[in-house]
C-alpha cells in the first residue's frame, strides 16, 4: 500500500476522501455542495434530534492561536446553524401537526353533519313509513338507503376519529419531536455559550500572548540597549586596561630606570665610601704629618731659644769639641723656602 503525502494534497480533495468515508460510515448524511453562505458545513448526517455537522479542515502544522479561533468561530456558527435547522424542522413539524389536527377535526365535523344529515332522513323515512303506509316498498327502499347513508355516516364518523386519533397521536409525536428538538437546541445553545466562552478563553489568551509578545520585545530591545552599554563600557575598560598596561609598561620602564639609578647610586655610594676611606687615611696622614710638624717646631722653638743664647755664650771662651755642634744646630734652626720645618711633608 502507498503512503500518501497528506501535505501536498490539496483541500478540495482532502475534504472530498474525509466527506467519502463520513458518508460510508453514515449512508443518511449528505454533503453541502461548498458555496458562500454554508458557514463551513461540509457534511450533515441526520440524527432523531437533529443533524451532526461535520466540517474538514487541513492543517500541514501545529494550529496557532488565530487557526484554533477561526476553527470554533466555525463550529460555533456550525452549531448556530444546526440550531437554526432544528428550529425550523421542529416549526415545520409543528405547522404539519396543526395542519394534520386542522383536517382531523375538519373530517369529525363533517362526519358529524352526515350523521345528523342521516337521522334527519332516518326520522323522515320513519314519518314516511308510518304516514304512508301504502308505499311501504319506497319506505324499505329508503329506509335501506338511510341505514345505508347511516353506516356511511358511522363508518366516515369511525374514519374521522380514526383520523382524530392518528392526528392526536402525531401531535403527541410531534409535540415529543418539538420537545425534543428544544432540548436540542438548549443543549445546542449551551454548546454554543461553551464554545462562546472558548473563544473569548482562546481570545483572552491570545490578547495575553500578545501582550507577552510586546513584554518580550521591550525585554529584547532593553537586553539590546543594555548589551550596546555592556559593549561600550567593554571599549571603555579596554580602552582602560590599555592605558593601564601603558602606565604599567611606563612604571617597568620609570622601575627599570629607577633599578639603574639605584645602581648608580649604590656605586656611587661605594665610590664615595672609598673615597670618603682614602680621605680618611690621608687625614690621618695629614694628622700625623702635623703632629710631627708641632714636634719638630717644638724642637725648631727650642733650637731656636737655644740660638737665642749662643751670642751669650760666643762672648765667653768657646769650648773646644763643640763648635761643629752649634753649626749643626743653627743649620737645623734654618726654616725652609716654604714655611715648613725640615722633615715636614705636606
Amino acid at each position: 500500500m502507498a503512503t500518501v503525502n497528506w501535505e501536498r494534497e490539496p483541500g478540495e480533495k482532502i475534504e472530498e476522501f474525509v466527506a467519502g468515508l463520513l458518508l460510508l460510515k453514515h449512508p443518511n448524511g449528505n454533503r453541502v455542495t461548498p458555496s458562500r453562505g454554508d458557514r463551513g458545513v461540509d457534511v450533515r448526517v441526520f440524527n432523531p434530534d437533529g443533524y451532526d455537522i461535520y466540517q474538514v479542515k487541513r492543517y500541514s502544522r501545529p494550529l496557532t492561536a488565530k487557526q484554533a479561533t477561526s476553527g470554533a468561530l466555525a463550529e460555533v456558527e456550525a452549531a448556530e446553524q444546526a440550531a437554526e435547522e432544528a428550529r425550523a424542522a421542529a416549526a415545520a413539524a409543528e405547522q404539519r401537526a396543526t395542519t394534520a389536527a386542522n383536517t382531523a377535526a375538519t373530517r369529525i365535523a363533517a362526519a358529524e353533519q352526515a350523521r345528523v344529515q342521516a337521522g334527519i332522513a332516518r326520522d323522515r323515512a320513519e314519518e314516511r313509513e308510518q304516514d304512508a303506509w301504502p308505499q311501504v316498498g319506497e319506505h324499505q327502499n329508503a329506509r335501506s338507503q338511510a341505514e345505508q347513508l347511516a353506516t356511511e355516516a358511522a363508518d366516515r364518523r369511525r374514519q374521522a376519529e380514526h383520523d382524530r386519533d392518528a392526528a392526536c397521536q402525531r401531535t403527541t409525536e410531534l409535540t415529543e419531536l418539538h420537545a425534543t428538538a428544544t432540548a436540542r437546541i438548549t443543549e445546542l445553545e449551551r454548546q454554543t455559550g461553551d464554545q462562546q466562552q472558548e473563544l473569548a478563553s482562546l481570545r483572552r489568551q491570545l490578547k495575553e500572548q500578545e501582550a507577552r509578545t510586546r513584554n518580550a520585545e521591550q525585554e529584547r530591545d532593553q537586553a539590546r540597549g543594555m548589551a550596546g552599554a555592556h559593549a561600550e563600557e567593554v571599549d571603555r575598560l579596554r580602552r582602560a586596561l590599555n592605558n593601564e598596561q601603558q602606565r604599567r609598561e611606563q612604571a617597568v620602564t620609570a622601575a627599570a630606570v629607577a633599578e639603574q639609578a639605584r645602581e648608580a647610586a649604590a656605586q656611587a655610594r661605594a665610590d664615595a665610601a672609598g673615597e670618603a676611606d682614602r680621605l680618611r687615611g690621608e687625614l690621618a696622614i695629614l694628622a700625623s704629618a702635623l703632629k710631627t710638624a708641632q714636634r719638630q717646631r717644638e724642637e725648631a722653638v727650642t733650637a731656636a731659644a737655644v740660638a737665642q743664647s749662643l751670642p751669650t755664650k760666643q762672648d765667653s771662651p768657646e769650648q773646644p769639641g763643640h763648635p761643629e755642634s752649634a753649626a749643626g744646630s743653627d743649620h737645623d734652626a734654618q726654616p725652609t723656602n716654604d714655611g715648613q720645618q725640615p722633615g715636614t711633608t705636606r
